[in-house]
């Protein structure tokens, strides 16, 4: 696998999303989201198993790509995408990269995030992230964006200059986790409450649970006990 990814990446950085098994070749032109920042990972963690340089090189050519080139254009200088993944690889890097533009774009991406979230002014949903009152916060997007604002802390950390602003705004997100985590008092609107209990729903009047939002909330709740 990790060959795979290896293979897929472009000369500058990114990589390609789609291989057509059929054909047998890159399909060059498909985009899909978290692609190119889970690549980015992917390959840091094949260095770190497997020892070997080319995967921490190729690893390194791709956060720089995703932390500048990925950003330039006229739009790239107002707005983040699906970064949770770039700040996640950023640490797990150190102390293999530490290139401060890493720490230096994750701060960006933790303030522009920290613009959604609610506040103790809207009791019912804060800590949790939004763009209004009128629509019900989603506990997968607060699980996601907390584990890399929390990663981004313990970069801020390695780094030498805890940012207290980041962990105030993870404390507040993982609070907003615990607190909506299903449990006896709360788990009756779910199709077997008593199955339901631990589990991490979609919202406040959304029941469904699945794997990937107990994957988020546990990843982002075990970051939390760094702190």
């Amino acid at each position: 696998l990790a060959e795979f990814v290896l293979a897929m990446q472009r000369p500058g950085g990114d990589f390609h999303h789609v291989y057509d098994r059929q054909r047998g070749l890159v399909d060059p032109e498909p985009t899909l989201m978290f692609a190119s920042e889970q690549a980015a990972l992917g390959l840091l963690m094949a260095h770190q198993e497997f020892g070997e340089e080319r995967f921490l090189a190729a690893a390194e050519q791709a956060m720089n790509y995703l932390t500048g080139p990925k950003y330039d254009y006229f739009l790239g200088w107002f707005s983040y995408g699906a970064d949770h993944w770039t700040c996640i690889a950023a640490e797990r890097a150190w102390p293999r990269l530490k290139a401060r533009r890493y720490l230096d774009f994750c701060k960006g991406y933790a303030a522009f995030v920290g613009q959604l979230q609610f506040d103790d002014s809207q009791p019912a949903f804060a800590g949790h992230y939004g763009f209004t009152g009128l629509m019900v916060p989603q506990a997968p997007a607060t699980a996601g964006f907390t584990e890399a604002i929390v990663s981004t802390f313990l970069l801020s950390k390695h780094h030498g200059q805890p940012d207290e602003t980041l962990r105030a705004q993870a404390t507040a997100a993982l609070e907003a986790l615990r607190r909506d985590q299903l449990r006896p008092d709360n788990s009756y609107l779910a199709r077997n409450p008593r199955r339901a209990n631990g589990g991490i729903r979609r919202s406040l009047v959304q029941q469904d649970i699945r794997v990937d939002f107990l994957q988020h909330s546990i990843s982002a709740l075990l970051g939390g006990a760094q702190l």
